[in-house]
């Protein structure tokens, strides 16, 4: 910490090897949240070198922290637990918070054991009652909000059907404040709709495009990362459907 602004001065003190340069005068809880950041991010790595210390060469940290919602109904059979471990292992930065939409089978189970001492990066949040993957996204992203260490936060299909990495890639290199995935846009996607179904989804498509006025190719993908301050913003409502 100085109160210097001199670029000679920030470069020594980066090379040297500060994790981070903050000019003064600088507010109290401006100084803890970037402490508790680093800190944060040190634990992270240091958890992963534990997991595997020869593919430390592998892992990527990403600058800002991310929280990501994915919504679980009766995915006993189904959860890609190994790919989600895989990704948040080779991709220091995450918090996974899975949330059991009141699942009628063992989900919860499963859940609750895969994220048995991971809990640094994998929560795990449950609702009693189904009340539908919008209500589920929103509670997990009302829960992950209050972790004030998050930069972004968003939510992704369990069956993994999106790059997730692509839209944090967009939205931290970009003035957007939230980003949208497309199964429709991907190079080689092969999504097809047969009958009243493909009439209904290319209408409410239309529709939500109007009322929000942008042009989305696919609303309805399960996955879309925002800032933090979008999220506090728009999930604030029970009656906001995603």
């Amino acid at each position: 910490m100085s109160g210097t602004d001199e670029e000679s001065t920030i470069v020594e003190a980066l090379n040297t090897g500060a994790d981070d340069y903050i000019q003064k005068p600088v507010g109290l809880n401006e100084l803890l949240a970037l402490v508790h950041k680093l800190l944060q991010k040190n634990n992270l790595e240091f958890q992963a070198s534990k997991m595997d210390p020869n593919s430390a060469s592998s892992q990527k940290v990403q600058k800002n922290i991310l929280g990501v919602v994915i919504p679980c109904y009766n995915e006993e059979k189904r959860l890609k637990t190994q790919a989600f471990e895989g990704f948040v292992h080779n991709n220091l930065g995450y918090h996974l918070c899975f949330v059991n939409d009141g699942s009628k089978d063992n989900t919860l189970a499963v859940l609750q054991e895969f994220s048995k001492g991971k809990e640094d990066y994998i929560s795990v949040f449950n609702c009693p009652k189904n009340g539908g993957k919008a209500e589920a996204v929103r509670q997990g992203i009302l829960h992950l909000i209050q972790d004030p260490q998050l930069d972004y936060i968003g939510h992704l299909d369990a069956d993994l059907s999106t790059n997730f990495q692509d839209l944090v890639s967009t939205i931290s290199s970009s003035n957007y404040g939230l980003v949208g995935g497309s199964r429709i846009a991907r190079l080689g996607a092969n999504i097809t709709k047969e009958g009243p179904r493909a009439i209904i989804s290319k209408t409410i498509n239309l529709i939500i495009q109007k009322i929000l006025d942008m042009p989305f190719k696919d609303t309805q993908c399960g996955a879309k990362v925002m800032t933090r301050e979008i999220a506090e913003n728009m999930f604030t409502s029970k009656l906001m459907a995603i």
